[in-house]
């Protein structure tokens, strides 16, 4: 998958890079000195790059909010609020802590977490990158989990009309053409004599079918051979 220029790119709080695409998002960690290494927490993902595709992309979150007293030396604790968060992106809509994912955990204040913007990028992208896929049943999963209830509706409606249109095509030994079927490999014996002319004619027509792909190999030749008389 290449895509070349992101259509976003922002820093995050412990120096983690975001680039959004049409249909994936890099997080890019950075080689990093001594110094920011040590504000980072422990958790935090290594340098590299981790890709993932928006249509599969799995996020959660984790809130960190406390009250804790930093010690001081000379004016005694001092009682602070902490409001964190920790971000989970994983591969394959998991949640987090799974095993055997590709997980990544941001961390950051609550005010300056990037989980509402990718939120946001998923409720927006995922289903209807998932129906671009033609992967419908996860796309109408994706509408409905984010509250699009109309175009799960609409998508519902697209597979409901191509089953219809899908039973006009051949089904064993009949075309279902909505409003005719025509029985007994598509012609119908009983109105066709036995004579040449008439042999020649179902002939003409059953090479037509195969040519237009109304019928298989093997019934094209098990048909002829009928015909034939063989």
């Amino acid at each position: 998958m290449v895509e070349n220029k992101p259509l976003e790119r922002f820093k995050c709080e412990e120096y983690e890079i975001i680039e959004i695409y049409d249909t994936i998002i890099r997080v890019i960690v950075p080689k990093l000195d001594n110094s920011k290494l040590e504000k980072r927490h422990l958790i935090a993902p290594r340098e590299g790059t981790y890709t993932y595709d928006i249509g599969t992309l799995g996020l959660d979150k984790m809130d960190i909010d406390e009250v804790i007293e930093d010690g001081g030396i000379f004016f005694g604790p001092i009682t602070k609020a902490v409001n964190e968060q920790l971000v989970y992106l994983s591969e394959g809509q998991k949640p987090p802590n799974a095993v055997g994912v590709n997980q990544i955990v941001l961390h950051s204040e609550t005010a300056r977490s990037p989980y509402k913007k990718l939120t946001k990028l998923i409720k927006s992208r995922q289903g209807e990158i998932l129906e671009e896929r033609l992967d419908y049943n996860s796309a109408i999963a994706a509408y409905e989990k984010f509250g699009k209830l109309e175009d799960a509706k609409r998508l519902r409606q697209k597979i409901l009309d191509q089953k219809r249109v899908d039973q006009t095509v051949v089904h064993g030994d009949y075309v279902d053409d909505r409003d005719t079927i025509v029985k007994d490999s598509v012609i119908n014996r009983s109105n066709i004599g036995t004579g040449g002319d008439d042999r020649f004619a179902r002939l003409e027509k059953l090479t037509e079918m195969k040519e237009k792909g109304h019928i298989e190999d093997d019934e094209f030749k098990q048909m002829k051979k009928e015909i034939l008389g063989k």
